[in-house]
């Protein structure tokens, strides 16, 4: 295990809005609207023209003269384009919006990445569960926070991690750990009430697929999100080798010394049936959604290489839901990429542009 990188400055959270964003509000070009839901893009003559957005209850329309950038995250980018017209013409023609691209892989190519638990009890208090349970170290942790940037909240819950091959047949890491200084028995459950902590196992190139369809034409209704998770059977058996890796890896020092048991999935699961069904009942998403506006040189993807809605002129997606394949890690610093690159892609377009204009 090797300590993590975080975005974070002066002990808080450092946010792509922290970075990028709020540097830029100066400009007299940049105008930020806030508490706005974005319904549809607005398309004549096959072009994006501008977008629809609903604010203070009522729906309002912002004009484009160049481009349209659509940035909404794998989950709603693909919905949005849904319901501006552009994705699989049968489920559009069920909502009764209009089809102006049929785009089948539109929502489709959906990849998360799934962490599988181990919670082990630890001997000493190295764990943040009591802080959790206690108000008056609440309280004390809080004022470190105010007054010196310091303490328990300034430090990132994981704290550690590896990328690992799950077995000597794998040619490179097929797993990352994070070794967690808390733990609890599942996504959204409370912290344990003993010292605990938790290794957590992903499979970094997961098969299973799953897709992201509009509920309704209502801009306001949630999306139907299918992830599948272990669907695929390679994903199964990946899972199961890592859970193996991390309990081998956690009867060695310096983990053993802290270990007093283990909790979930529990020594007394040890076929691989009752590992991945463990996995099954405890597993949580790493928050690594992307693949559903795929980018690709081929015919089929919702995207050329260039970021470019195909079908559409003036319309580009910049987000993780661009990426073919997820990558083998955290995608925070890949999707920034993505966001550089597509302002390269953009302004490098206009400046050839402006060119040709000069010339004739």
């Amino acid at each position: 295990f090797v300590e993590t990188t975080v975005c974070q400055r002066r002990g808080a959270r450092w946010s792509t809005a922290d970075a990028y964003l709020r540097p830029a509000l100066k400009r007299s070009n940049l105008h930020l609207r806030t508490g706005a839901t974005a319904t549809r893009v607005l398309i004549e003559d096959g072009r994006a023209v501008g977008v629809e957005y609903e604010a203070d209850g009522r729906r309002q329309i912002i004009h484009a003269r160049r481009e349209v950038i659509l940035s909404a995250g794998a989950f709603h980018s693909p919905v949005i384009l849904q319901r501006s017209g552009i994705g699989p013409g049968e489920l559009l023609a069920q909502h009764g919006i209009h089809v102006r691209v049929d785009a089948p892989e539109v929502g489709a190519n959906l990849q998360d990445h799934l962490q599988a638990r181990l919670v082990f009890e630890a001997s000493a208090p190295v764990s943040l569960n009591t802080l959790y349970h206690s108000p008056v170290r609440k309280a004390l942790a809080g004022l470190h926070w105010l007054l010196a940037n310091g303490g328990p909240l300034a430090e990132p819950p994981i704290r550690a991690g590896g990328f690992l091959r799950s077995d000597d047949t794998v040619a490179r890491p097929d797993v990352q750990f994070h070794l967690g200084e808390f733990s609890n028995a599942g996504s959204g459950a409370p912290l344990d009430r003993f010292h605990g902590f938790m290794i957590t196992v992903c499979v970094l190139r997961p098969e299973s697929r799953g897709h992201v369809h509009l509920r309704s034409p209502d801009p306001l209704a949630l999306p139907v999100i299918v992830k599948n998770y272990l669907s695929a059977a390679s994903d199964c058996a990946a899972t199961v080798r890592g859970v193996r890796l991390a309990r081998r890896i956690a009867i060695h020092q310096p983990l053993a010394g802290l270990i007093r048991r283990e909790v979930q999935p529990g020594v007394e699961t040890t076929s691989d049936e009752a590992l991945l069904d463990a996995a099954r009942a405890t597993a949580s998403s790493v928050y690594h959604p992307v693949g559903t506006c795929r980018m690709g040189a081929d015919a089929h993807s919702v995207l050329d290489p260039e970021l470019r809605v195909r079908g559409v002129a003036g319309l580009r997606v910049a987000d993780g839901s661009v990426m073919p394949r997820l990558v083998s890690g955290n995608t925070n610093a890949p999707i920034v990429m993505i966001g550089e690159r597509a302002a390269d892609l953009v302004l490098n377009a206009w400046e050839a542009l402006n060119k040709c204009s000069e010339l004739t």
